[in-house]
């Protein structure tokens, strides 16, 4: 499953980064976060932790679809 399936599946969802990670068994963790930050460029995803200083595993996660 591709990781904007996960947000777009479960679009009231909010995922954490560690969560995320876990979806995946066999894709190294910097692919994924990766991937998750693209979709936040592309606002096809929010950071809920924003302003926040924490680490990706920890961070929140969130289906924001383009209007």
């Amino acid at each position: 499953m591709e990781l904007y399936e996960i947000f777009k599946k479960n679009p009231e969802n909010i995922f954490s980064g560690n969560e995320l990670i876990d979806s995946f068994s066999n894709v190294f963790y910097e692919i994924i976060r990766d991937n998750t930050y693209a979709l936040i460029k592309e606002k096809i995803i929010i950071d809920t932790t924003e302003n926040c200083n924490a680490k990706y595993k920890n961070k929140t996660f969130k289906f924001s679809p383009k209007k």
